[in-house]
């Protein structure tokens, strides 16, 4: 037995060793698929289904590894989304963070594809199924985002500019009684950063013009409590644009006038501490020419942030000669009102009060009379209609106002004493608030008006919703052609069928987040059946 005991022992050794082979060859293996797919993930788009039409976008989960080197535009086969992201000189921004937001046509889902761009500012997607870019998008810290909408597919030479954003250095001063300079203000200030905005597209103008010529508004898009030393502050982060600042230093109010923060550049502005004005003028009666004694003008700034809080407007009446004054008048934008027995109110907006030179005195006419504005509402065969809510919002200047009314057993409201101006009228039935009536019209100084607003019989219309051929579910907005009118909202059921209430005429129907619609003509029936190719 001794004998065969280290034969015994060698044969274990041997088997041992085989079996450790197996197992670490069969170990290396694993490791190594597993590093095959780590590799392979590096450079694969991963996408997240974001929901149905009706669901909000949800952001995809956040991946453990994310692709810092996406794959070339001509990298990769399928259909192919494609480009590369530059600042307005043509210089490549790298490592931007590009989205897309791509439609599936068959069921309407939704997916998202994220990426960055290489050294060289590339992105590319690849797509296995065809499908529509509703949202291209670029962005990275320190430039102002971009976005593309509606892309088709492939398209593989998409240039994506992002502006760089720009520095506002303020330079904030303030008055020191009994010196003739200005001194560096220093010390806890809150500021606002203003921006022109405008509904209308604004034109190329033929010649230069100042940036206080540009129409618009200003809006508060950014505020910051700040420690000013020196009267030196800096604000950084904005897009080009039409720009003033306000300043807030205890009970003292100032704001800069506007100037222009070009795309790439810095900008200056002064704000001045403690400046005061005179601001005068003369009521006279337009039939007359006459002094208008008595009445009653109101000053009120319209500039100031609704953050920074109100001030009180300024008020006075005019005097044997018509003249009014209000002394130490802070300089920013205002809106003056002036009343009289027996004359239409009148207001004059946009009134600009400048630090440097004191207004000149205005002479302001009145109109004899004080109108009235009648609003008749009448149901399709003529009848009175009580109790219809009325909105009344004046459209014509940078403050908004509104009135509100209601009809009474003769279908009759009277609005008094309305300023003169633009406006836009929205009645609703008491029935059924949610079919409404929109009209616009002028208000003319001194003069009575009257205003009818006719529901007609509606028409009771069943339709069938298809997108790229196939049934739609969701949303419809259907808005009347050729007159103005609020949108009316139809929801689709799973078969793309809805149902609505209509009056005759013409409509456009577009998907609800959509601009571009298709035509319908609703004729004068009880019913009217419509197959609608939405865009």
């Amino acid at each position: 037995m001794k004998s065969r005991l280290p034969w015994i022992i060698a044969l274990a050794a041997v088997g041992f060793s085989g079996l450790l082979f197996l197992y670490t060859r069969s170990e290396l293996r694993r490791i190594e698929a597993l590093a095959g797919l780590r590799d392979a993930s590096t450079s694969t788009t991963v996408i997240q289904p974001l929901g149905q039409l009706e669901g909000a976008v949800a952001e995809p989960p956040q991946l453990a590894s994310t692709p810092t080197s996406p794959p070339s535009p001509s990298a990769g086969s399928g259909i192919q989304l494609a480009g590369m992201t530059t600042d307005p000189n043509g210089i490549a921004i790298p490592n931007a963070t590009v989205s897309a937001i791509v439609r599936d046509p068959t069921n309407q889902s939704r997916r998202r594809y994220t990426t960055r761009t290489d050294a060289k500012g590339r992105f590319a997607f690849t797509f296995h199924e065809a499908g529509l870019v509703e949202l291209l998008q670029a962005e990275r810290e320190g430039y102002a985002p971009t976005e593309l909408v509606n892309l088709p597919l492939p398209n593989e030479n998409i240039r994506l500019v992002l502006p760089k954003l720009a520095t506002i250095e303020i330079q904030i001063f303030q008055t020191v009684e009994g010196a003739s300079q200005l001194a560096r203000y220093s010390g806890p200030a809150q500021i606002y950063v203003l921006k022109r905005v405008s509904n209308d597209a604004e034109p190329e103008p033929s010649a230069p013009r100042e940036v206080t010529a540009f129409p618009g508004q200003f809006v508060t898009i950014g505020a910051e409590q700040a420690n000013v030393r020196d009267g030196m502050y800096r604000m950084r982060g904005f897009a080009g644009g039409i720009y003033k600042v306000a300043v807030v230093a205890g009970e003292d109010y100032a704001e800069s006038g506007p100037f222009k923060l070009e795309t790439n550049e810095g900008s200056t502005c002064i704000v001045v501490l403690g400046t005061r004005q005179k601001f005068a003028g003369t009521v006279l009666s337009q039939s007359t020419k006459g002094p208008i004694p008595g009445a009653v003008v109101q000053l009120t700034m319209t500039s100031r942030p609704a953050s920074a809080g109100p001030i009180q407007p300024y008020q006075t009446v005019t005097d044997n000669t018509g003249r009014f004054e209000f002394d130490r008048v802070i300089p920013g934008v205002y809106a003056l009102t002036i009343a009289a027995d027996g004359y239409t109110t009148k207001v004059v907006e946009e009134i600009q009060v400048s630090g440097e030179t004191a207004p000149t005195a205005d002479t302001y006419y009145l109109v004899e009379g004080t109108p009235k504005l009648q609003i008749r509402v009448l149901n399709a065969k003529d009848k009175p209609v009580s109790e219809a809510a009325m909105v009344l919002l004046s459209v014509g200047g940078p403050r908004q106002k509104t009135f509100f009314g209601k009809s009474s057993s003769e279908g009759i409201a009277v609005f008094d004493d309305l300023p003169a101006g633009k406006y836009l009228l929205t009645v609703s039935l008491p029935e059924n608030p949610a079919r409404q009536k929109q009209l616009e019209f002028v208000v003319e100084e001194g003069k009575n008006q009257t205003v009818e607003v006719r529901f007609d019989v509606t028409v009771r219309v069943v339709g069938l919703a298809k997108y790229q051929g196939a049934p739609y579910q969701g949303l419809l907005a259907i808005v009347p052609r050729g007159r103005l009118a609020p949108k009316i909202f139809a929801k689709t059921d799973q078969s793309g069928i809805f149902q609505v209430e209509l009056e005759p005429g013409d409509y456009t129907v577009s998907r609800a987040e959509e601009t571009a619609g298709t035509l319908i003509k609703v004729p004068q029936l009880d019913t009217v059946n419509v197959e609608v190719e939405l865009k």
